[in-house]
């Protein structure tokens, strides 16, 4: 089945998966949360992806939009979010980094475990 990329938030011709991926910060606020598996609140976020607080409200409301990540609750003053495992896309981009990861250490078990073409795991694809 067809995933349905198109953005209908903020007026933008932009398809769901540019909004995600641009810019890099929100990249980097995912990769945070992937990698945590853990709620998180603002400041943990961008402490762990190495970005200035502004980065988040900057990019934050696009990717609760989008449904990357979502509010879980709150922790004080503070809300906390997670990744949306739930999400289409972010499913994708985690098994974009699954595959990077495996053709970074190199080992064939960790690359016959992806279930993904040869040579998307080696340097000649």
């Amino acid at each position: 089945m067809a995933m349905d990329l198109e953005y209908d938030g903020g007026g933008s011709s932009e398809n769901a998966l540019e909004k995600l991926l641009t810019p890099v910060s929100k990249v980097s606020i995912l990769r945070a949360l992937l990698d945590a598996r853990v709620p998180m609140n603002p400041t943990d976020i961008c402490e762990t992806a190495g970005l200035s607080k502004n980065a988040w409200y900057d990019n934050a409301e696009d990717l609760i939009d989008l449904g990357a990540v979502k509010k879980v609750g709150d922790a004080g003053n503070s809300p906390i979010y997670m990744a949306n495992r739930e999400n289409e896309l972010v499913r994708a981009l985690e098994r974009v980094y699954d595959i990077a990861a495996a053709r970074d250490r190199d080992d064939p078990a960790d690359k016959a475990m992806l279930d993904v073409p040869d040579e998307l795991l080696s340097d000649d694809g």
